[in-house]
């Protein structure tokens, strides 16, 4: 991908799809902020993105001190019943490693449609 931080390699991206876009998207990162970018055919970035800059369970994560927090795997729709109403959103996977390099997994949702709104992370 020609996008992202060139310095650096570049992993640890969650994939998903959007029914009515073709192009492949992408949480570019996870904490304290939740940047979704679409990708060209050509590797690039196109000018969309979204960001979720106020979520505090991610804001906590991102303040603790020595904890790294990234992507990991490919989000799944995932359908949550929200009193009479289904929610309609994707369900993906965190992972944080903290300064001893202990890995800690954690699931998170957010929103099906623009803006990719985070709307609830697991306990570790």
């Amino acid at each position: 991908l020609e996008c992202g931080l060139g310095w650096r390699p570049q992993k640890n991206w969650i994939h998903f799809s959007v029914p009515d876009d073709s192009r492949p998207h992408f949480v570019h990162t996870v904490a304290p902020q939740h940047r979704v970018v679409t990708v060209a055919a050509d590797g690039s970035c196109e000018n969309d993105e979204w960001l979720t800059e106020d979520y505090p369970p991610f804001l906590a994560l991102a303040a603790a001190p020595g904890v790294r927090v990234s992507g990991s795997a490919t989000a799944v729709r995932w359908n949550r019943q929200q009193g009479a109403s289904v929610a309609d959103e994707f369900l993906a996977l965190l992972h944080t490693k903290d300064a001893q390099g202990r890995y800690t997994t954690m699931a998170y949702t957010f929103s099906a449609r623009p803006p990719f709104s985070v709307s609830a992370v697991s306990r570790p």
